[in-house]
């Protein structure tokens, strides 16, 4: 069955809104009938929507190929097409910014597990600190860095092609 997951839960491909813009997603847990109710743009942006099997979080992060982790993140930061921030001026970069955003590792977790994250730490600390796995270690740290130190977005897609090469994967 072709679908969605949601933190392990199989949500269908289509879904009814009401008048308020809010999207209604019913399905069957193997136990009884589930309701997910959420604004529609939740249902079209970032990972935790992403297609069944192949969203990529902390917990799975161990499971997951160097190609599966580079695609999620190319797809996601292409897709938000904007850096993930907090603060005004002199914003920095974050895991979970103003307005829904996620940085480029920020998108390998989940709404849950980001709680538990500090922000303004790097790749490197949060696993020196045992808050992350150091699987894809040296991967998750370039793509960040492409996202919190590049100020021209429009250069993206050919850094992102860039860090494809590097590691032998394909964009």
């Amino acid at each position: 069955m072709d679908g969605f997951t949601d933190q392990g839960v199989r949500l269908p491909t289509s879904a009814d809104a009401d008048s308020e813009g809010q999207v209604i997603w019913s399905w069957f847990d193997g136990k009884e009938n589930q309701t997910l109710k959420a604004h529609y743009n939740q249902v079209e942006t970032g990972p935790r929507w992403a297609p069944l099997g192949k969203l990529i979080t902390l917990a799975t992060l161990g499971q997951a190929t160097a190609q599966e982790v580079f695609t999620q993140v190319k797809d996601h930061l292409l897709k938000q097409g904007k850096r993930s921030m907090v603060g005004g001026v002199g914003s920095q970069c974050a895991y979970r910014g103003k307005g829904g955003m996620q940085c480029a590792a920020g998108c390998l977790m989940s709404d849950e597990e980001a709680e538990d994250i500090p922000e303004m730490q790097s790749w490197g600390v949060l696993i020196n600190k045992k808050y992350v796995t150091a699987f894809h270690r040296r991967l998750i740290s370039d793509l960040q860095g492409l996202h919190d130190n590049l100020n021209n977005i429009g250069e993206w897609p050919e850094l992102l092609e860039q860090v494809a090469y590097n590691y032998g994967l394909e964009y």
